[in-house]
């Protein structure tokens, strides 16, 4: 019987708090980013500058 494994050459990268915490601020601020821009669509329906975060906000109210 033949015994085919994976064998890792050299160290596993060690990942520290500091780089998972860096990473979670990072995408913690693009989905702000994105949550502060025009929603095109909605503010063509509204007649006025509408961002994505009110849309989500106003679908949430409503849904609940």
């Amino acid at each position: 019987m033949q015994n085919n494994a994976i064998q890792l050459s050299g160290n596993p990268q060690e990942v520290s708090w500091s780089d998972v915490r860096e990473s979670l601020i990072a995408k913690y601020n693009r989905v702000n980013r994105w949550l502060g821009g025009v929603s095109q669509s909605f503010s063509a329906i509204a007649g006025m500058t509408v961002t994505r975060r009110e849309v989500v906000v106003m679908y949430s109210l409503i849904i609940s």
